[in-house]
């Protein structure tokens, strides 16, 4: 084994064994599990103002949508008119629908 490999084998073993003896200790398994619920609850934040800000584009966006159709539908109904007092002829419906079954 040449000397280089060996003093990276020693530098492993010496950090290993410090890892091991930093993970015996209360306050550094608090330490490091304090950073990563911090981190793990900053991403989640994160994601959630995300999620928040999608979800409230898409309502108003929906709500856009349906004055939208409303609008059109108050239009549709502007040309159509009523004839009062005629007579529905056989076979259609007064929605002015032909019912099966009548060719008329």
């Amino acid at each position: 084994m040449s000397q280089v490999t060996r003093g990276n084998a020693e530098k492993k073993e010496l950090i290993k064994s410090c890892v091991m003896e930093l993970l015996k200790e209360d306050a550094f398994i608090k330490e490091i599990t304090g950073k990563v619920i911090a981190a793990v609850e900053k991403h989640f934040n994160k994601k959630f103002e995300d999620y928040e800000k999608r979800t409230s584009d898409l309502v108003h966006k929906n709500q856009l949508l349906v004055d939208k159709c409303d609008s059109l539908e108050q239009y549709s109904r502007r040309n159509n008119i009523r004839i009062i007092g005629a007579d529905v002829p056989p076979g259609w419906t007064e929605e002015g629908q032909q019912q099966a079954g009548h060719l008329g």
